[in-house]
Parts: C-alpha cells; sequence; structure tokens
C-alpha cells in the first residue's frame, strides 16, 4: 500500500509541475522548440504577493547537455508580469523562476517547467528525461527539492515512451535509481542497462567513463577495470588519459620532477581549447601550492607566470592566507594578496571572462560580487597583520557590504580592524550587527568592553547587550517569516539504535527537526554541539522532538558506525537509521548536513542546509524555526 501511494504521489507531482497554476497561465499549452512562449504571473495570488523587494523573473532551456538562460521580453502593469522567450530549436524543456530578494516561487520546490512538443503537436516524451536533469542535477538555481524520487519517475515516464532515450539518459537513471533502490534490486537493474548501453554502436568516450564510474560504485570493479583498458586503447589523447596522467603529477612530492612531468604533458596534450587549458591550470595550480608549502618562490612565481590569469589568483588568494596566518613572508603575501583582489575587482567591474549559460546576468554579477569579497578578506587580513588597519578596514568594509553582513566571521575581522584603528563610532556598528543577529561572540564581548568603558555599569552593560538580543531575535524571526514554506514532508518509519520503529506520523501533534547527517560528513559532526545546545533548550517541552537521522553511510556495518560515534561524544540524541537511503531521497537532499523543522501538522516550514560554524547561530535560528513552526494553525 505504502508503494502505491509513493506512485501516486510522485504522478501528482509530476502533473502539477508543467508550467500552468492558479497564479500563472502559459500560452500556447503546447509551445515548440524555436516558438514564441508567453506567460502571465499575477502576483496578487502568488507566492510573492507580500513582497518588499522587486520580483525578477529567469527563464532557464535545456536541450540534454548544459541548460542556458533564455533571453526574456518583460512587462509590469497591473500587479501582473506578462513576458515572452523563445526557446532555442533543439530544446526539450523550459523552466521559469520567480525570485524576489531571498525568496523563491518554484512551484513549491518542484518547479514551474514547460514542457515543450514537436512539430505535430505531440508531447516529445524527451522532455520528461530533460526535465529530470534539470530538475535533479541543475535544481540548485532555482532552489528546487531535487527529490530522486520524483527525478526516477520522470526518467522511467521518458524510457517507457522512447526506449532509445535509455542510452542517452543512462548515467542520470541508475544515479537516481542507486538512490532510491538501495542493495540488489537496484544493482541489478543497474546492471541491466549498462549492459544494454555497452552494446551500442555510437558510444563516445564520455559514455564509457561515465559507465566505469558507474560500474565502481556498484562494486564491479572488474567491469570497471576493463572498460578503463579500451578507453585507454582507443582513446590515448582523450579525456581519461589525461586525466590519469595529472593525477601522477598531482601524486609525485619532487617537485623539479612534477615540473618536468608537466612539460612533458604539454608536449602530449597540446591544449586544443578552453577547456584543455583549464587542465593544464589545474597542474600547474597543485604544483604552485606544493612550491608555496616547500618556501621555493622563484618555482612558485615561475608556475604563476604560466597560468591564466583566474588560476593565478586563485593560488595566490590561498597562498597569501597561509603565510598571513603563520604570519611568514607577510610582504610576498601582501603582493600576492593585492595582485589577486586587483584581478577580482577588474572582473567585478567590467568582466573578461565569459559568462557561463546556465547563470542569469544577475547571478553571474553576484558570483564576481563573491569572488572579489573573498580575496579582498584575505588581503585586508594581510594588511592588518602588517599594522595597516586603516586600508584593511576600507577593503573590509566593502567585503561585509556584499556578504550583506551575513558571514560573522567576516564582521569579527571587520571590527577588530576598525577597534584598531580608533574609530569613533564602532559601538554603534557592533549594535547594528548583534540587532541584525550578525556577530560573533568576540564581537559581542568587544562591545561590553566599548559600553562599559563609557562609565556604564557592568550590569547595565549586559541589560543592554540582553536587550541588543532579544531584538535580534524579533528581527531574525521576522526574516524567517517571509521565508517559511508549506510544503508536505514525506511520511517514513526507520529504526533507532534500539532497533525501534520510530515514524514521522507519531509524530504528529509536535514540531519536528530533522537532521540529515553521517559519519564520515565535517560539517555534520561540527554542528553537533550547537544541535546538543538546541535540543537541550527545548529538552523540557513535549510539542519539540529532535531526530538525528544517519543516512549515505559508507561502511558495511552502518548502524554499528553510528551507534559507536554518538556513544564516543556522549550525545543525548535520537538517531533514526536511514540504512537504504531511501529517506533522505523522499526529501530531495542533496547534500549534508540538511535539516528540516515540520509543523505539527506534518508540514515542511524550514529547510536549512550546510553549518556556518557558529553554534550560537545555530541555536538561535533553529529557536526562532521551532516559534514560527509552532505558530502554524
Amino acid at each position: 500500500m505504502k508503494n502505491l501511494f509513493i506512485s501516486l504521489f510522485l504522478l501528482a507531482v509530476v502533473a502539477t509541475t508543467q508550467g500552468q497554476t492558479a497564479h500563472l497561465s502559459i500560452t500556447p499549452a503546447h509551445p515548440k522548440p524555436g516558438e514564441s512562449v508567453r506567460f502571465e504571473y499575477d502576483i496578487s495570488k502568488s507566492p510573492l504577493q507580500n513582497a518588499q523587494e522587486p520580483i525578477e523573473v529567469t527563464a532557464i532551456e535545456f536541450a540534454g547537455k548544459t541548460p542556458a538562460v533564455v533571453d526574456l521580453m518583460l512587462q509590469y502593469t497591473g500587479g501582473k508580469i506578462t513576458g515572452s522567450f523563445t526557446p532555442s530549436a533543439d530544446a526539450q524543456v523550459a523552466m521559469l523562476g520567480f525570485q524576489a530578494g531571498e525568496r523563491w516561487d518554484n512551484n513549491s520546490g518542484e518547479g514551474h517547467f514547460i514542457s515543450l512538443s514537436d512539430a505535430s503537436g505531440k508531447p516529445m516524451p524527451q522532455r520528461w528525461a530533460a526535465q529530470a536533469v534539470l530538475y535533479r542535477d541543475w535544481g540548485g538555481l532555482f532552489e528546487l527539492n531535487r527529490k530522486t524520487t520524483a527525478a526516477l519517475e520522470l526518467l522511467s515516464r521518458a524510457f517507457a515512451a522512447k526506449p532509445d532515450l535509455r542510452q542517452q539518459y543512462f548515467a542520470p537513471y541508475i544515479n537516481n535509481l542507486m538512490a532510491v533502490k538501495r542493495g540488489d534490486a537496484g544493482k541489478v537493474e543497474a546492471q541491466v542497462l549498462l549492459e544494454e548501453v555497452e552494446k551500442a554502436p555510437n558510444l563516445e568516450e564520455k559514455d564509457w567513463i561515465t559507465m566505469a564510474r558507474l560500474y565502481d560504485r556498484l562494486s564491479v570493479a572488474e567491469k570497471a577495470n576493463s572498460i578503463r583498458e579500451k578507453i585507454r586503447k582507443n582513446y590515448p589523447k582523450g579525456v581519461f588519459v589525461r586525466q590519469e596522467r595529472r593525477q601522477a603529477i598531482r601524486n609525485e612530492p619532487d617537485l623539479t620532477k612534477q615540473e618536468a612531468m608537466i612539460e612533458t604533458y604539454l608536449k602530449d596534450f597540446p591544449p586544443a581549447n578552453d577547456t584543455e587549458q583549464d587542465e593544464v591550470n589545474e597542474a600547474y595550480f597543485a604544483l604552485g601550492n606544493k612550491a608555496a608549502e616547500k618556501k621555493n618562490w622563484d618555482l612558485l612565481n615561475k608556475i604563476a607566470g604560466r597560468m591564466q590569469a583566474d588560476s593565478r589568483a586563485s593560488l595566490y588568494n590561498n597562498v597569501a592566507w597561509e603565510l598571513a596566518e603563520n604570519g611568514e613572508e607577510m610582504e610576498k603575501a601582501r603582493k600576492m594578496a593585492a595582485e589577486a583582489t586587483e584581478w577580482a575587482k577588474s572582473e567585478m567591474i567590467a568582466p573578461k571572462e565569459a559568462k557561463p549559460s546556465y547563470k542569469s546576468d544577475k547571478s553571474w554579477e553576484q558570483d564576481r560580487k563573491y569572488t572579489f569579497s573573498q580575496y579582498a578578506d584575505t588581503y585586508a587580513y594581510v594588511l592588518d597583520k602588517l599594522n595597516d588597519p586603516n586600508t584593511a578596514a576600507a577593503y573590509q568594509a566593502q567585503v561585509v557590504e556584499i556578504s550583506k553582513g551575513e558571514n560573522a566571521d567576516m564582521n569579527e575581522r571587520y571590527t577588530a580592524y576598525l577597534e584598531r584603528t580608533g574609530a569613533p563610532d564602532l559601538r554603534y556598528r557592533l549594535e547594528g550587527f548583534i540587532l541584525h543577529g550578525q556577530a560573533t561572540a568576540a564581537m559581542k564581548d568587544q562591545f561590553k568592553r566599548l559600553f562599559a568603558a563609557e562609565d556604564k555599569s557592568a550590569a547595565g552593560t549586559d541589560a543592554y547587550l540582553a536587550g541588543l538580543e532579544k531584538m535580534a531575535r524579533i528581527n531574525q524571526k521576522k526574516s524567517l517569516a517571509a521565508k517559511m514554506i508549506s510544503q508536505p514532508a514525506p511520511g517514513f518509519a526507520l529504526k533507532n539504535l534500539k532497533g525501534e520503529e520510530v515514524s514521522l506520523e507519531s509524530m504528529k501533534g509536535k514540531v519536528v527537526v530533522l537532521d540529515f547527517w553521517a559519519t564520515w560528513c565535517g560539517p555534520c559532526k561540527a554542528s553537533f554541539p550547537g544541535m546538543q545546545q538546541a535540543q537541550n533548550k527545548f529538552k523540557d517541552d513535549p510539542n519539540v522532538q529532535f531526530l538525528f537521522i544517519d543516512t549515505w553511510e559508507r561502511v558495511e556495518d552502518k548502524a554499528k558506525a553510528a551507534g559507536d560515534f554518538i556513544q564516543s561524544k556522549g550525545y543525548p540524541f535520537h538517531v533514526l537509521l536511514d540504512l537504504e537511503d531511501k529517506v533522505v531521497a523522499s526529501f530531495g537532499v542533496s547534500g549534508i548536513p540538511t535539516k528540516f523543522v515540520v509543523d505539527q501538522n506534518g508540514k515542511i516550514r524550514f529547510k536549512s542546509v550546510g553549518y556556518s560554524g557558529s553554534p550560537d547561530a545555530l541555536v538561535d535560528e533553529l529557536t526562532a524555526m521551532i516559534e514560527l513552526a509552532k505558530e502554524q494553525p
């Protein structure tokens, strides 16, 4: 009965992701590639109806390789957005995304997809496969759910309608299959498909490489090695042989030999395009890092001179930070950081690098600003170490502006530089960071010191800081409320470390925090002290439950690995075992740690990916999320 429900749910998802919704209409009903597509978006009926920021629209198409952003003609009138775009002649599926600030209307995470039809007006079967890849592999561009179960259903429908698509899309099918069907059932089906594809007459090197990797994943090493031998023989100057040569270069510990190996590589494989030039830069980058570790500055300079500007800037940024952290060769660090920052600034203002096809102008601009902020952060760090806090603060001010103050560590460096410059308004700047929940513990101590210096008592200082922190929680809650989602949480029943079955259904009436993690995941484990603080905060609340779902384990005895780790650290966590990785797939998790906050009615209200590094920030964020989830009717 459970399997039937899942299938029906997936079909419902597929049926509702074809563009048309109550607030979005698409014409014509069955558009064709190369034909103008028109849409009307009713803001008053949309999830963005109360947005304060302008609503931006992005259209993207997919033709089987890499997505491409499509130019839009837009008009904003009468509370509606109307627009049009023309998919390319070889497009298989398109998608619209609507964004206001950090909020998305992405059809509840399933995407506003537009299926395309052939010349006769019949839906193209390949649209399902293209949609699956765009949804699962590229869905992060639109913050989609990226559920492997939904992607597998789409691919299955495509294969059923047009079996020869199995060869073109075998890799995404098997990747999703193995995420949904763990164990022998999935492995057998995957091998059958691989054996079928291997017989195809028109395979390219990339197909053989993919098959070898998939056989590795299926633990069929003999077959994987056999295919690699075939690749070496049939493509002696191909991608795989070049990869092996570069790996050998990276593994060579002797710098002189490594340099000579790169020169030989260039003679054997002279780069013929940008991709192959990037491969050479990759080898130079590895050698440059090793040269820096060995303090071989002549070699580093020689290698850097042979690199393209973007790779050289990245290398210089890495080396400069390491030198500054260790307080070594500070003048060299300054020169390298300065060059990297100047290159990033130039690219930010007037880019020479080409825009990736899948990036909108806005996201590309954000990427360039982000790169500049990373390099400028390093440069400021170096300058402060060289007793130039004024220039350091000027650069760090740009860093904080670009990051919108969302990186607390960068904020901490900024206020430290400002204090060394004697900035008269530092106390008030610190107040701003605290009010927005963007201050570290060190910044709060810094504030207390400055506040107390104004002849304030210790009690008065603590009370004032407590008031700021209270306002910060109110502001954070308001900000999170604007980002709250409403999606049904997939049901599940898993066993805990005691062998007892625990279902999400049994938690109905409670707010449930789900934390997907694994014993090999560094950020997951780094977040656990903060998670323990959060759990302790609500330990006496019978209406809040924390569940830690161990998943994606890479060892044979997964339960033992999880249990041993939890016991060794003494964490009082309720751990559930997703031994077949089915629950993580049903929730569309693409990276861990990922946390979900589910309200008392079984709806996902928040999804949080990654870990910022601050236990206090994690506790504050989860507290606000839990409180908001509790308030839902």
